[in-house]
């Protein structure tokens, strides 16, 4: 290896290193248990043993949790992927999800580095870089299940790297390019298609600038088609089943104006650790100060970051370089919009609460994403006062004695632990206190049904069992299908799919409904719909309801969670107004299948959730079905001796092809090299 690649590849090792200490904590023993880490890593676990092994597809069904449920259809794909594609390669499922964690703080901020040094000096490039590493509020986020957003920012870092390289020239062959990262952008995360478009749009006005308009709008069409074609196998399932989906669940960062732009400078700026002491300013206490000590110190690399990146913006304004000028107006730019969008303004008025794809949107990660305009200013700051003759002498040592001095004290943090997440973003399932109990749960559970024809209720941890048992907002649940091969209701948290107004517990609910508000026979009619024949309650609440409603049979008690039986009650598959016999000679996520008797022509309903990828057929023949207000598969069946087969099929051969066919002719075309002219 030639030593110049060597030193080019001391800034990404450097990077690398500082992600791994910042995240160390999370390599403790266990799965990580803070709040949507349990789901990510069942969805993952289900997609490498599964859906690539057997299906060889990134979607499919997953029968374990809310009657059901369609995985992996609407959600990101490029996080998930990567932690399925270590499992395959025989990392550890719970390994690899760490694994994934600490890649997602690195990649974005080795890009950003990648983008910055092709324009500045490398220590201009790399001192933002690395800052981005200590973004504790991120940080957080991501241990929360953001991570693969943020991820899929590396990807957008790249995008953006791309049109600024091209300075904003776009031909042909660089216009498929852009397509590809555009398309693949969408698949690491569909949240990002609203900032590719403003970045595109941004883009192309630039552009405009530079050649006639004649000539930019076919290149700026084949981005469009490009994106569109290659990543219709992933995006058309939402066009073809939007109705079935959850209306939006998004929200925006205020009720009021004030409040919005209050949030959205805080965040911007990440001002929030300082919060605490400009309150006890605002109340004359003298806990200011050491409360503002303190969060200085803590926010020490954010506070360096603002402070730069506002010097780097006046510099701007004086900028004479024709290119650095474009490539920081384009970025001005992007960060205006990300802003715009980032505020959520449309959830200040009725229209914005009501309006699909829009009440869908979570506003503040678009702030987030207009912070990459910070580094870039910052880099051109440093950049500018350290290579420039014109600045004096004295400011470049003061800055460069700030710099090795913010760098000093950021490396002890990270030897003293201070830049560490707080311990209840980064606990693992051996350090909760509640882990032992809920091993001896699983075990017994496990060894109690062997062979089960029922599902059980599995009261989620989300807003109902906190610290210090567990840590806050906690879907540990989730993962009681791993630890026992059992079938449970109600321990997940899916916020666009219908069931989840029916199966979430979190927030203490039952059923759609306050535990307190609910009546006996609506639980009575409830368990009977989704075959559930257990109850496991964690809350004095359900507890409570559930023995004093006279229908459950308390079955085993542990320190904090409490077993109970449906009482009088014989699990079943199928239900009907007159009762039909049946047998059930097949249950898996592809495929269920009946053979059954029955009595008088009638509707049945099928105790399994609805989708409209499945498809029924009664004797061979295609039958239409549909859903009830329990969101389960409902169908009518004639009078007599039947067979009945449920397939699941969420692959559309033709998108696949089209999408095939899409990337391999935008790669021939990009190595295509022009005919020369004899």
């Amino acid at each position: 290896m030639k030593f110049s690649n060597i030193q080019k590849a001391i800034p990404y090792c450097a990077l690398l290193l500082i992600a791994s200490i910042i995240l160390s904590p999370i390599f403790s023993p266990g799965f990580l248990t803070k709040s949507d880490s349990p789901v990510h890593i069942v969805e993952a676990e289900y997609l490498s043993n599964n859906l690539l092994k057997k299906d060889f597809w990134i979607n499919g069904w997953y029968p374990y949790e809310y009657a059901g449920i369609p995985i992996q259809l609407y959600y990101y794909q490029g996080g998930t992927l990567l932690v399925a594609f270590l499992a395959l390669l025989g990392v550890n499922i719970i390994l690899a999800y760490k694994l994934a964690l600490v890649l997602s703080l690195f990649l974005p901020a080795a890009a950003i580095y990648f983008l910055l040094q092709k324009h500045f000096s490398k220590l201009a490039s790399f001192i933002p870089s690395m800052m981005f590493l200590f973004q504790k509020d991120l940080t957080k986020l991501m241990l929360a299940g953001m991570w693969a957003n943020i991820l899929a920012f590396a990807v957008f870092i790249l995008l953006f790297k791309k049109i600024t390289d091209y300075k904003f020239i776009i031909t042909k062959k660089r216009a498929l390019v852009l397509g590809i990262f555009s398309a693949a952008l969408i698949l690491f995360h569909p949240f990002f298609a609203i900032a590719l478009l403003y970045t595109i749009g941004i883009a192309f006005f630039f552009s405009l600038k530079k050649r006639k308009s004649q000539k930019i709008i076919m290149p700026y069409l084949i981005i469009g088609i490009t994106t569109i074609t290659i990543s219709l196998f992933y995006t058309y399932p939402f066009i073809e089943t939007h109705t079935w989906l959850n209306p939006g669940s998004g929200w925006g960062l205020g009720v009021t104006l004030k409040e919005t732009m209050v949030n959205l400078i805080g965040i911007f700026f990440s001002l929030k650790p300082h919060l605490t002491s400009w309150n006890y300013l605002l109340e004359g206490s003298i806990l200011f100060l050491k409360e503002g000590v303190k969060s200085i110190v803590a926010n020490l690399p954010m506070l360096f970051i603002d402070v730069m990146a506002i010097i780097g913006f006046f510099l701007y304004l004086k900028e004479q370089d024709k290119h650095k000028k474009d490539m920081l107006s384009f970025t001005l730019y992007f960060i205006l919009f990300s802003l715009i969008v980032g505020s959520g303004f449309w959830f200040l008025f009725s229209f914005g609460k009501t309006t699909p794809f829009l009440n869908g949107i979570l506003a503040y990660r678009f702030v987030y994403y207009a912070r990459l305009g910070l580094f870039v200013f910052v880099a051109y700051a440093l950049h500018k006062i350290l290579s420039s003759k014109t600045h004096p002498r004295k400011y470049q040592m003061i800055l460069y004695g700030i710099t090795f001095s913010l760098a000093i004290i950021l490396l002890l943090g990270l030897l003293l632990g201070l830049h560490f997440p707080p311990n209840s973003y980064t606990q693992t399932f051996s350090q909760a206190p509640i882990a032992e109990e809920t091993q001896e749960l699983w075990t017994w559970l496990k060894s109690s049904f062997p062979n089960p024809d029922f599902r059980i209720l599995n009261q989620n941890f989300f807003d109902n069992l906190d610290e210090p048992l567990i840590t806050k907002d906690s879907i540990l649940p989730a993962m009681a299908h791993k630890y026992t091969g059992l079938t449970f209701f109600g321990s997940w948290y899916t916020t666009v799919y219908p069931m989840e107004r029916k199966a979430q517990t979190e927030h203490n609910q039952l059923f759609g409904k306050k535990i307190s508000e609910i009546s006996f026979q609506e639980i009575k009619e409830n368990m009977e719909a989704y075959n559930l024949k257990y109850a496991i309650a964690v809350t004095p609440e359900l507890k409570s309801k559930l023995e004093s409603s006279g229908l459950f049979i308390k079955e085993k008690e542990f320190p904090h969670y409490t077993v109970y039986m449906f009482a009088n009650y014989t699990s079943s598959w199928l239900q009907s107004e007159i009762p039909l016999n049946y047998k059930l000679e097949e249950l898996s996520d592809r495929r269920i299948f009946f053979k059954l008797q029955n009595p008088e022509d009638q509707a049945v309903t099928l105790k399994f959730s609805y989708h409209p990828y499945w498809h029924a057929y009664l004797n061979g023949k295609e039958i239409h079905l549909r859903t009830n207000q329990y969101y389960l598969i409902e169908l009518d069946i004639p009078k007599g001796q039947h067979t009945l087969t449920l397939e699941y099929s969420s692959k559309n051969y033709l998108t696949i092809i089209i999408s095939c066919i899409s990337f391999a002719a935008a790669i021939i075309l990009i190595r295509l090299k022009p005919r020369k002219i004899k």
